[in-house]
């Protein structure tokens, strides 16, 4: 990122032979000629557009000083906030943005309530939802015309044709995408601010029986590299994705922290490995032949989709590698340990209640579980006589999803 320009670095830029121009401070810039004119230059989107426009602020000068540049960006801008192109004041305000219009500046900010970046991964979902049930609909309507008795009829039809759980994927994110729109006074309301979902999101169910771990965990793909990987998500219960992206760095001894850029909870985490864990950590980063596994399989791996786990060679029925992480959260429930210790295990975010409370990291009890659950998987993989002895629960739980 270029660094800002003060007056004095704006006064002693130099003449070329041809024209340039610097960025002084954000949307401000100052454009150069050979003969030594030097011109505020502000960009700025205007309201209802898409592509970047040049606005001459003036020549600088000792009057139209870089602070007199700035008080005309200022003005400019609250001009353009409220819809009026300061290029073209006297046509008043541009048109009211249609739907469309919303959802390439939602899509363009990529941010949630908090202002907190969206991952690339969650903006394709919302690219992949919208762009095939609501734009072809909705997209060229001014986006303050938009009412419940045109959402709905969208909702069912995703309904109708057997999608229950991609019709309440469309609600969330479009009723995001028109909150973002009320949020910037855009649109007094959302439409979808009081509106019930149509459709249903399943809940994962599938978790592998004692039988069943045993069969996968004697299978052999094709893919070494695959093969540590779910055994990885079965022994931590890290999510595939963070597996996937494990590096030989993240790792300190006994434990592996998982980079907030990596973290779905947006904050380290840290997972205790145990012996039989350590057995399976990549040389330097987990990479997969392009031969060696399909593409679903590759990008369920990668955290970008819950592809099923199937292979020929795979004598069971379907499941994703995200059932593996439930398989271990199942174990450990039945090895008496809490919620809240299962929830700090797989880094899960602490809500309500809990989050304002209770602050304790949970370490201590994080390598206590995974020890636990390392002698379980051991005695399930061998066949042997479970003689796991299971930890008492001390006191009622409540499960933080």
């Amino acid at each position: 990122m270029a660094s800002k320009l003060t007056e004095l670095a704006v006064k002693r830029l130099r003449t070329k032979e041809t024209t340039y121009t610097r960025v002084v401070d954000g949307e401000l810039y100052v454009r150069v000629t050979p003969k030594g004119k030097k011109v505020w230059i502000f960009r700025y989107t205007p309201p209802g557009g898409s592509t970047r426009l040049k606005m001459s602020l003036g020549e600088v000068t000792e009057v139209n000083d870089l602070a007199a540049a700035k008080v005309l960006i200022a003005k400019y801008t609250a001009m353009i906030e409220s819809g009026i192109d300061p290029a073209n004041p006297e046509q008043g305000k541009i048109r009211d943005p249609t739907l469309q219009d919303i959802f390439d500046d939602f899509m363009k900010k990529g941010v949630d309530r908090k202002g907190n970046k969206l991952r690339e991964t969650t903006l394709t979902g919302y690219k992949q939802a919208l762009e095939k049930d609501v734009i072809p609909f909705l997209g060229t309507m001014k986006v303050c015309e938009i009412r419940k008795k045109h959402i709905i009829p969208i909702l069912e039809a995703v309904v109708e044709r057997g999608s229950s759980n991609q019709a309440n994927q469309v609600y969330r994110r479009l009723k995001r995408v028109l909150a973002f729109a009320a949020s910037r006074e855009v649109i007094e309301y959302s439409p979808m601010a009081n509106m019930d979902p149509i459709g249903e999101t399943k809940q994962g169910s599938r978790e592998l029986t004692n039988a069943e771990i045993k069969i996968f965990w004697e299978w052999k793909p094709r893919s070494e590299e695959a093969l540590k990987i779910l055994r990885l998500i079965l022994i931590t219960g890290a999510r595939p994705g963070e597996v996937a992206g494990m590096k030989k760095s993240e790792i300190d001894g006994d434990w592996w922290t998982i980079p907030v850029e990596r973290s779905k909870t947006k904050k380290p985490h840290r997972v205790f490995l145990t012996k039989l864990a350590k057995e399976y950590l990549p040389n330097d980063r987990f990479t997969i032949p392009r031969s060696a596994v399909n593409q679903c399989l590759r990008r369920a791996l990668t955290g970008k989709g819950m592809a099923k786990v199937y292979e020929p060679t795979l004598a069971l029925p379907y499941f994703v590698p995200h059932d593996l992480r439930r398989t271990m959260a199942t174990g450990l429930g039945a090895l008496k340990f809490s919620d809240e210790t299962i929830n700090a295990v797989q880094g899960r975010v602490k809500r309500g209640v809990i989050a304002v409370y209770n602050r304790h990291d949970y370490e201590k009890e994080r390598q206590v579980a995974a020890e636990a659950w390392c002698r379980r998987l051991k005695t399930i993989i061998s066949g042997s006589q479970d003689n796991v002895v299971p930890l008492r629960r001390t006191k009622k739980t409540v499960k933080a999803e």
